[in-house]
């Protein structure tokens, strides 16, 4: 298959590159510098571009199968909702139809009347990151894509574990955390399997 991987060199993007290689995929690395890319094979692309400019990303749309975004940004929290747009727009037009992506657990259900971003308690260092995760869950609700949005709670680094679980629209039971390669390991073989179109899967390492 035909990927192309946003946030490529970020800390879960980076394990996006590296499994989908191993498992053969054929890999476009969309990334805004080409340096910090250092695994080579003759799988892999590397397109330098930049998510807001959403003809760069229709130039690397086309010819691709389906997309893996794990942007993401420590300042702007914005590029995640401006970013996906774009990418969006360029899947519709090149007729990509298939993404999975990244959102955060603060946006699946705590209960089925209520957001577990809108408990009381629910901290207010992640209200804006937590509101670029909303404004991404509606742009894919309102396309006409085949997506998938993964919502992890905290995600410390670290290499697949096999050792998590996950639960459609609501937090998995586990740990409040989830391995940055566990994390691409489920977004990977959601790619292919398709189990959770349409959603927003909650997922954390088992206790």
């Amino acid at each position: 298959m035909k990927l192309i991987i946003f946030g490529s060199t970020g800390r879960t993007g980076s394990f996006l590159v590296r499994y989908a290689l191993e498992k053969g995929h054929q890999v476009t690395a969309f990334v805004r510098n080409p340096n910090k890319i250092t695994i080579q094979s003759p799988n892999l692309q590397i397109f330098t571009g930049d998510v807001l400019k959403l003809e760069s990303i229709k130039a690397a749309m086309e010819g691709q199968n389906a997309v893996l975004s794990a942007i993401g940004s420590k300042e702007d929290f914005s590029l995640l909702s401006r970013g996906l747009n774009n990418i969006t727009l360029a899947m519709e037009e090149q007729k990509v139809s298939r993404i999975v992506a990244i959102g955060g657990a603060g946006i699946l259900q705590e209960d089925k009347n209520k957001l577990i971003r809108e408990n009381i308690n629910y901290p207010m260092f992640l209200k804006n990151i937590s509101e670029e995760h909303f404004k991404v869950y509606q742009l894919l609700l309102k396309s006409m894509l085949n997506w998938t949005l993964v919502c992890p709670p905290m995600i410390p680094q670290g290499e697949r574990t096999g050792n998590y679980r996950v639960k459609i629209d609501y937090q998995a039971q586990g740990q409040p955390q989830i391995f940055t390669g566990d994390l691409a390991d489920f977004m990977l073989h959601e790619l292919i399997d398709c189990n959770f179109l349409k959603a927003r899967v909650g997922i954390a390492n088992k206790s």
